[in-house]
């Protein structure tokens, strides 16, 4: 596996974190889980706002999955002074996009276990890359999907998921957690 640095410390991708029967495993047990539609997290809580995103997601925590994706790319995962990565959260998402479909631009927020531990970084492992469109988009900077690799950036990035014009994007996020001593 590679680390490819896109913005240092900042956006990476991991080549090769999943094989492609890896990947396809991973859409059989989303789509068998069931698709629905993708809300919005607002102040107001969890709601459908179609022109930010239109996307479909199935959420499940499964630690052990994410204790298989963070035994993938725990090697390459990034580090901060005074912390310490332990894993990823267990809360997996996946996003399925059809044409027509994106993530319009956000910031992603942290996921917080207890005051000492918490997220700062999103992990994005890309299931398959036979779509057109659908990159995911940073100030100055498209990044195209790999089947098989890990797409790795700090939360404070504002980013997008563009519009998938041809096939079906299929994606699982979760977030790097740290904690930090004191």
């Amino acid at each position: 596996m590679t680390r490819n640095e896109l913005r240092p410390d900042l956006i990476f991708t991991l080549s090769g974190a999943l094989s492609d029967a890896e990947c396809d495993a991973l859409i059989e047990r989303s789509e068998a889980l069931g698709y629905g539609f993708a809300p919005v997290t607002t102040g107001l809580g969890m709601i459908p706002i179609p022109r930010v995103r239109n996307n479909s997601r199935v959420m499940v925590d499964e630690p052990e999955t994410a204790d298989w994706l963070w035994s993938r790319i725990a090697d390459l995962a990034p580090t901060v002074a005074d912390a310490t990565a332990v894993g990823l959260n267990e809360r997996l998402r996946f996003y399925r996009y059809h044409p027509g479909e994106y993530f319009a631009p956000h910031y992603d927020g942290a996921w917080r276990r207890s005051r000492k531990e918490f997220s700062l970084y999103t992990v994005m492992f890309w299931l398959n890359d036979a779509f057109e469109g659908g990159e995911t988009g940073f100030t100055g900077l498209d990044v195209p999907a790999r089947k098989g690799d890990a797409l790795i950036f700090l939360h404070r990035q504002r980013h997008q998921g563009r519009p998938v014009t041809a096939g079906v994007k299929y994606v699982v996020r979760s977030d790097i957690m740290y904690r930090f001593a004191g």
